[in-house]
């Protein structure tokens, strides 16, 4: 789904002022940790109505699982700006321009599925004039002048193990890394997020397999090459 967000929505989206702090709060270790406990709480809890020893070995790890999931959630809330820079190199004045470009108009917003309710919108991604954002739950925000590649793959078998992928990476991805959703859409839905981000910057290649001056290019497994590539017509330009 690609949709263009109002006001109001935008408005929702700003947790204590910032639309990245919002999408960062969603999914992490200690969300993950704590979903747990609560699940043993719950277990052992009615295993202990009719096996009251049983029932109580089993809450046990949940406090166990408790108190890590709510110090690392809480690290999480503390520090999701320092997270933000160590993981994309992004400066603090480049957040914050992040968070001015998405509440200006022509932000464009994309997820895996159509729902707009508050949980599903943590994960969506969107791209701004200068910035985007994939949709998943973990942090991957790139400068859009420093994308390399964005493009939709299918029918890749099992050998890859993903049939379908939606790939993007940028200038300083080492090999195998950037963003890769794989399974995560259908073509439709990918090719349209594509289309809205290559819209923003028309020098991302949005091919999988290309040729240029007669050489041939794999942009999913050849991802150093088109790199190269990709930064030699830069300095071109």
């Amino acid at each position: 789904m690609v949709f263009i967000p109002d006001q109001e929505l935008k408005q929702k989206m700003m947790k204590d002022g910032s639309v990245l702090k919002y999408m960062r709060t969603a999914g992490g270790a200690g969300i993950g940790l704590i979903a747990g406990s609560i699940v043993f709480f719950v277990t052992g809890a009615l295993l202990a109505l009719f096996l009251p020893p049983l029932g109580l070995l089993i809450a046990a790890p949940g406090i166990l699982m408790l108190v890590p999931g709510v110090i690392l959630r809480i690290r999480q809330l503390k520090n999701w700006k320092k997270d933000y820079m160590k993981k994309t190199g992004l400066t603090e004045q480049e957040l914050a321009n992040v968070e001015e470009e998405f509440m200006a108009p022509g932000t464009v917003m994309f997820a895996f599925n159509n729902s707009k309710k508050p949980g599903d919108l943590r994960t969506a991604g969107f791209v701004t004039e200068h910035y985007v954002r994939m949709p998943m739950a973990w942090i991957n925000l790139f400068r859009l002048d420093e994308v390399v590649a964005c493009f939709f793959v299918k029918g890749m078998g099992s050998s890859l193990g993903f049939d379908r992928a939606l790939v993007l990476y940028d200038e300083k991805s080492a090999p195998g890394e950037g963003y890769i959703a794989k399974d995560s859409c259908d073509a439709k839905c990918g090719q349209e997020i594509v289309d809205a981000i290559v819209s923003r910057n028309p020098f991302i290649i949005s091919a999988h397999r290309f040729i240029y001056e007669g050489r041939q290019y794999d942009a999913l497994l050849g991802q150093p090459d088109v790199i190269a590539l990709h930064n030699r017509l830069k300095q071109q330009r």
